[in-house]
Protein backbone atom coordinates (compact mmCIF):
# COMPACT_ATOMS: atom_id res chain seq x y z
CA UNK A 1 0.00 0.00 0.00
CA UNK A 2 1.66 3.13 -1.21
CA UNK A 3 1.76 5.78 2.05
CA UNK A 4 0.54 8.73 -0.42
CA UNK A 5 -3.27 6.90 -0.45
CA UNK A 6 -5.87 8.98 1.48
CA UNK A 7 -8.24 7.44 3.97
CA UNK A 8 -10.85 7.26 1.14
CA UNK A 9 -8.29 5.75 -1.10
CA UNK A 10 -7.69 2.92 1.84
CA UNK A 11 -11.49 2.66 2.33
CA UNK A 12 -12.61 1.41 -1.15
CA UNK A 13 -10.67 -1.79 -0.34
CA UNK A 14 -11.93 -2.57 2.84
CA UNK A 15 -14.82 -5.16 3.82
CA UNK A 16 -17.82 -4.54 6.59
CA UNK A 17 -15.55 -5.43 9.10
CA UNK A 18 -13.26 -2.54 8.47
CA UNK A 19 -16.43 -0.23 8.11
CA UNK A 20 -17.90 -0.72 11.25
CA UNK A 21 -14.59 -0.35 12.96
CA UNK A 22 -14.22 3.35 11.13
CA UNK A 23 -17.58 4.14 12.28
CA UNK A 24 -17.21 3.57 15.91
CA UNK A 25 -14.27 5.40 15.46
CA UNK A 26 -16.05 8.41 14.28
CA UNK A 27 -18.66 7.94 17.26
CA UNK A 28 -15.89 7.75 19.33
CA UNK A 29 -14.29 11.67 18.47
CA UNK A 30 -17.23 13.04 16.67
CA UNK A 31 -21.14 14.00 18.17
CA UNK A 32 -22.30 10.89 15.38
CA UNK A 33 -23.94 8.31 17.76
CA UNK A 34 -24.92 5.12 16.39
CA UNK A 35 -25.92 2.19 19.00
CA UNK A 36 -25.29 -1.59 18.60
CA UNK A 37 -28.55 -1.88 16.62
CA UNK A 38 -27.44 0.05 13.74
CA UNK A 39 -24.06 -1.78 13.37
CA UNK A 40 -25.97 -5.04 13.28
CA UNK A 41 -27.87 -3.67 10.23
CA UNK A 42 -24.91 -2.32 8.65
CA UNK A 43 -23.51 -5.72 9.04
CA UNK A 44 -26.53 -7.56 7.82
CA UNK A 45 -26.13 -5.46 4.82
CA UNK A 46 -22.42 -6.24 4.49
CA UNK A 47 -21.63 -3.19 3.14
CA UNK A 48 -17.73 -3.15 1.89
CA UNK A 49 -15.98 0.10 1.63
CA UNK A 50 -16.74 1.12 -2.00
CA UNK A 51 -20.67 0.57 -1.13
CA UNK A 52 -19.66 2.85 1.97
CA UNK A 53 -18.54 5.18 -0.06
CA UNK A 54 -21.74 5.90 -2.21
CA UNK A 55 -24.02 5.00 0.30
CA UNK A 56 -27.25 6.96 0.30
CA UNK A 57 -29.72 8.02 3.13
CA UNK A 58 -32.58 6.13 1.07
CA UNK A 59 -30.54 2.56 1.06
CA UNK A 60 -29.25 3.23 4.55
CA UNK A 61 -33.68 4.04 5.48
CA UNK A 62 -35.00 0.98 3.36
CA UNK A 63 -32.64 -1.50 5.28
CA UNK A 64 -33.99 -0.61 8.88
CA UNK A 65 -31.94 2.50 9.86
CA UNK A 66 -33.94 5.61 11.18
CA UNK A 67 -33.96 8.78 8.70
CA UNK A 68 -31.75 10.86 11.51
CA UNK A 69 -28.45 8.13 11.53
CA UNK A 70 -28.95 7.90 8.07
CA UNK A 71 -28.10 11.15 7.20
CA UNK A 72 -25.04 11.23 10.21
CA UNK A 73 -23.60 8.50 8.73
CA UNK A 74 -24.09 9.91 4.54
CA UNK A 75 -22.70 13.75 6.37
CA UNK A 76 -19.44 11.68 7.73
CA UNK A 77 -18.87 9.63 4.25
CA UNK A 78 -19.15 13.50 2.67
CA UNK A 79 -16.63 14.79 5.38
CA UNK A 80 -13.86 12.07 4.61
CA UNK A 81 -14.05 13.14 0.41
CA UNK A 82 -13.98 16.59 1.59
CA UNK A 83 -10.82 15.14 3.41
CA UNK A 84 -9.20 13.77 0.54
CA UNK A 85 -9.21 16.78 -1.76
CA UNK A 86 -7.07 18.56 0.88
CA UNK A 87 -4.90 15.46 0.62
CA UNK A 88 -4.83 15.46 -2.96
CA UNK A 89 -4.17 18.80 -2.89
CA UNK A 90 -1.38 19.08 -0.27
CA UNK A 91 0.40 15.92 -2.64
CA UNK A 92 -0.06 18.26 -5.70
CA UNK A 93 1.01 21.54 -3.72
CA UNK A 94 4.15 20.01 -2.55
CA UNK A 95 4.90 17.77 -5.56
CA UNK A 96 5.05 14.48 -2.89
CA UNK A 97 4.44 12.32 -5.71
CA UNK A 98 7.66 12.70 -7.06
CA UNK A 99 9.47 13.87 -4.10
CA UNK A 100 10.38 13.50 -0.41
CA UNK A 101 9.97 16.37 1.88
CA UNK A 102 13.20 16.92 1.72
CA UNK A 103 13.45 19.06 -1.33
CA UNK A 104 11.17 21.73 0.55
CA UNK A 105 13.15 24.72 1.85
CA UNK A 106 15.19 23.39 5.37
CA UNK A 107 15.82 25.57 8.50
CA UNK A 108 18.01 24.76 11.67
CA UNK A 109 15.42 24.53 14.92
CA UNK A 110 17.40 26.84 17.29
CA UNK A 111 16.60 25.05 21.19
CA UNK A 112 16.31 26.51 24.14
CA UNK A 113 19.59 25.70 26.40
CA UNK A 114 18.54 24.30 29.45
CA UNK A 115 20.29 23.13 32.43
CA UNK A 116 20.91 19.65 32.79
CA UNK A 117 19.35 19.66 36.32
CA UNK A 118 16.10 21.40 35.22
CA UNK A 119 13.92 19.65 37.34
CA UNK A 120 11.08 19.28 34.57
CA UNK A 121 13.99 17.83 32.65
CA UNK A 122 14.77 15.28 35.80
CA UNK A 123 11.11 14.69 36.31
CA UNK A 124 10.62 13.61 32.27
CA UNK A 125 13.44 11.34 32.83
CA UNK A 126 12.38 9.29 35.34
CA UNK A 127 9.06 9.28 33.83
CA UNK A 128 10.81 8.22 31.11
CA UNK A 129 12.99 5.19 33.01
CA UNK A 130 9.45 4.33 34.41
CA UNK A 131 7.26 3.74 30.96
CA UNK A 132 10.79 1.70 29.23
CA UNK A 133 10.73 -0.68 32.63
CA UNK A 134 6.78 -1.93 32.27
CA UNK A 135 6.22 -1.38 28.82
CA UNK A 136 7.36 -3.48 26.66
CA UNK A 137 7.80 -1.62 23.27
CA UNK A 138 10.15 -3.34 21.10
CA UNK A 139 11.57 -1.71 17.54
CA UNK A 140 7.62 -0.47 15.79
CA UNK A 141 5.72 0.55 19.14
CA UNK A 142 1.71 0.35 18.71
CA UNK A 143 -0.59 3.45 18.60
CA UNK A 144 -0.98 2.94 22.37
CA UNK A 145 2.77 2.89 22.70
CA UNK A 146 4.15 5.98 20.82
CA UNK A 147 1.17 8.63 22.97
CA UNK A 148 2.46 6.62 26.24
CA UNK A 149 6.32 7.81 25.00
CA UNK A 150 5.41 10.98 23.49
CA UNK A 151 2.99 12.31 26.14
CA UNK A 152 5.60 13.07 29.20
CA UNK A 153 8.04 14.79 26.63
CA UNK A 154 5.25 17.24 25.58
CA UNK A 155 4.14 17.60 29.16
CA UNK A 156 7.60 18.75 30.32
CA UNK A 157 8.12 20.71 27.23
CA UNK A 158 4.41 23.17 28.67
CA UNK A 159 5.55 23.44 32.14
CA UNK A 160 9.07 24.42 31.01
CA UNK A 161 7.69 27.06 28.67
CA UNK A 162 5.28 28.35 31.19
CA UNK A 163 7.80 28.95 33.79
CA UNK A 164 10.02 30.65 30.85
CA UNK A 165 7.13 32.71 29.21
CA UNK A 166 4.95 32.99 32.52
CA UNK A 167 2.49 32.39 29.94
CA UNK A 168 -0.45 30.18 30.35
CA UNK A 169 0.54 27.97 27.66
CA UNK A 170 -1.21 24.38 27.45
CA UNK A 171 -1.56 20.89 25.49
CA UNK A 172 -4.75 19.68 24.02
CA UNK A 173 -4.35 15.66 22.30
CA UNK A 174 -7.44 15.82 19.22
CA UNK A 175 -8.39 13.06 16.64
CA UNK A 176 -9.76 13.97 13.57
CA UNK A 177 -12.05 11.34 12.26
CA UNK A 178 -9.92 11.96 8.56
CA UNK A 179 -6.80 10.65 10.77
CA UNK A 180 -8.14 6.80 11.32
CA UNK A 181 -5.74 4.52 10.13
CA UNK A 182 -3.14 7.00 9.10
CA UNK A 183 -2.37 9.09 12.60
CA UNK A 184 -4.58 8.19 15.34
CA UNK A 185 -2.79 10.72 17.86
CA UNK A 186 -2.13 14.55 17.22
CA UNK A 187 -1.38 17.08 19.75
CA UNK A 188 -2.14 20.97 19.49
CA UNK A 189 -0.12 23.45 22.03
CA UNK A 190 -1.16 26.90 22.33
CA UNK A 191 -0.19 30.05 24.31
CA UNK A 192 -2.35 32.91 26.03
CA UNK A 193 -0.83 36.15 24.96
CA UNK A 194 -2.53 39.93 25.43
CA UNK A 195 -2.13 41.08 21.83
CA UNK A 196 -4.11 37.88 20.56
CA UNK A 197 -7.97 37.11 21.02
CA UNK A 198 -8.30 33.91 22.62
CA UNK A 199 -5.76 31.41 22.12
CA UNK A 200 -3.08 31.12 19.81
CA UNK A 201 -2.24 28.02 18.17
CA UNK A 202 1.69 27.63 18.14
CA UNK A 203 2.41 23.92 17.45
CA UNK A 204 0.52 21.13 15.57
CA UNK A 205 1.72 17.77 16.17
CA UNK A 206 1.56 14.70 13.98
CA UNK A 207 2.39 11.28 15.26
CA UNK A 208 3.13 8.61 12.55
CA UNK A 209 4.08 5.19 12.15
CA UNK A 210 6.88 3.85 10.89
CA UNK A 211 7.10 5.86 7.72
CA UNK A 212 6.12 9.56 8.76
CA UNK A 213 5.26 10.61 5.39
CA UNK A 214 1.36 10.14 5.75
CA UNK A 215 1.66 11.69 9.25
CA UNK A 216 3.44 14.76 7.19
CA UNK A 217 0.73 14.99 4.93
CA UNK A 218 -1.72 15.39 8.08
CA UNK A 219 0.11 17.65 9.03
CA UNK A 220 0.80 19.89 6.60
CA UNK A 221 -3.25 19.71 6.25
CA UNK A 222 -3.42 20.32 10.02
CA UNK A 223 -1.32 23.81 9.73
CA UNK A 224 -2.36 25.45 6.33
CA UNK A 225 -6.52 25.06 8.23
CA UNK A 226 -4.90 26.53 11.65
CA UNK A 227 -2.89 29.29 10.38
CA UNK A 228 -3.84 32.71 10.49
CA UNK A 229 -2.30 35.20 9.00
CA UNK A 230 -3.78 38.15 10.65
CA UNK A 231 -2.95 36.61 13.89
CA UNK A 232 0.83 35.35 13.58
CA UNK A 233 3.68 35.54 11.32
CA UNK A 234 4.01 31.53 11.73
CA UNK A 235 2.83 28.56 13.07
CA UNK A 236 4.98 25.15 14.35
CA UNK A 237 4.25 21.68 13.48
CA UNK A 238 6.13 18.34 14.49
CA UNK A 239 5.75 14.62 13.06
CA UNK A 240 7.24 11.72 15.02
CA UNK A 241 7.03 8.31 15.93
CA UNK A 242 8.20 8.61 19.28
CA UNK A 243 11.65 7.41 18.07
CA UNK A 244 12.09 9.73 14.78
CA UNK A 245 11.72 13.88 15.51
CA UNK A 246 11.24 16.15 12.34
CA UNK A 247 9.81 19.83 12.59
CA UNK A 248 8.51 22.62 10.07
CA UNK A 249 7.63 25.98 10.14
CA UNK A 250 4.48 27.31 8.19
CA UNK A 251 5.00 30.98 7.65
CA UNK A 252 3.40 33.59 4.93
CA UNK A 253 6.16 33.42 2.63
CA UNK A 254 6.43 29.45 2.66
CA UNK A 255 7.01 26.15 4.75
CA UNK A 256 10.53 25.34 6.15
CA UNK A 257 11.46 21.54 7.20
CA UNK A 258 14.03 20.71 9.59
CA UNK A 259 17.59 19.79 7.80
CA UNK A 260 18.34 17.03 10.32
CA UNK A 261 15.93 14.00 11.36
CA UNK A 262 16.22 13.93 15.44
CA UNK A 263 16.19 10.44 17.00
CA UNK A 264 15.46 9.25 20.61
CA UNK A 265 16.44 5.68 21.12
CA UNK A 266 13.62 4.36 23.27
CA UNK A 267 14.07 0.49 22.71
CA UNK A 268 14.69 -1.94 25.35
CA UNK A 269 18.45 -0.78 25.46
CA UNK A 270 18.22 2.83 26.28
CA UNK A 271 17.95 1.63 30.10
CA UNK A 272 21.48 0.51 29.42
CA UNK A 273 22.49 4.11 28.16
CA UNK A 274 20.85 6.57 30.71
CA UNK A 275 22.87 9.60 29.72
CA UNK A 276 22.09 8.74 26.00
CA UNK A 277 18.50 8.81 26.73
CA UNK A 278 18.37 11.91 28.80
CA UNK A 279 20.76 13.75 25.90
CA UNK A 280 18.06 12.95 23.40
CA UNK A 281 15.50 13.88 25.61
CA UNK A 282 16.81 16.98 26.28
CA UNK A 283 17.62 17.71 22.97
CA UNK A 284 14.08 17.03 21.58
CA UNK A 285 12.77 18.99 24.48
CA UNK A 286 15.32 22.27 23.74
CA UNK A 287 13.95 22.16 20.59
CA UNK A 288 10.20 22.49 21.06
CA UNK A 289 11.28 24.99 23.90
CA UNK A 290 12.88 27.12 21.50
CA UNK A 291 9.95 27.39 19.83
CA UNK A 292 7.43 28.62 22.52
CA UNK A 293 9.36 31.28 23.90
CA UNK A 294 12.22 32.78 20.88
CA UNK A 295 10.20 31.81 17.63
CA UNK A 296 11.69 35.46 16.23
CA UNK A 297 14.79 32.93 15.34
CA UNK A 298 12.71 32.31 11.75
CA UNK A 299 13.09 35.54 10.68
CA UNK A 300 16.77 35.84 11.92
CA UNK A 301 17.60 32.93 10.25
CA UNK A 302 15.60 33.54 6.75
CA UNK A 303 15.58 37.87 6.73
CA UNK A 304 14.96 37.30 2.65
CA UNK A 305 12.03 35.39 2.76
CA UNK A 306 10.88 37.43 5.46
CA UNK A 307 11.39 40.50 3.76
CA UNK A 308 10.17 38.87 0.67
CA UNK A 309 6.63 38.26 3.04
CA UNK A 310 6.52 41.95 3.96
CA UNK A 311 6.53 43.47 0.63
CA UNK A 312 3.13 41.07 -0.27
Amino acid sequence: MSSLMSLVEQIEDWDVEDVILLLRFGCEESEMYLEDDDFTILNQMNITGKEFLNITPCVLEFNGLGQYRAEEIVSFVNELKQEKIKWDDIITKYDLKNKRLEHLPQFHPVPYKLDDDDEYLNSLMSSMKLTLSVLRIGKTPNERARSELISPILQAVVLIGRRLTKKCIFIRPVSRRFSYNICRFEYTISISESNFNGNRKILRGSVGRQDLLPAWILNLINLEDTFKPNESDYIYGFVTNAYDWQFLVYTRSGIFCSQENFHISLDEDALKDLSTLKNDLKKITEIIVGFLVQGTYVKKFYPQSFAQRDQM
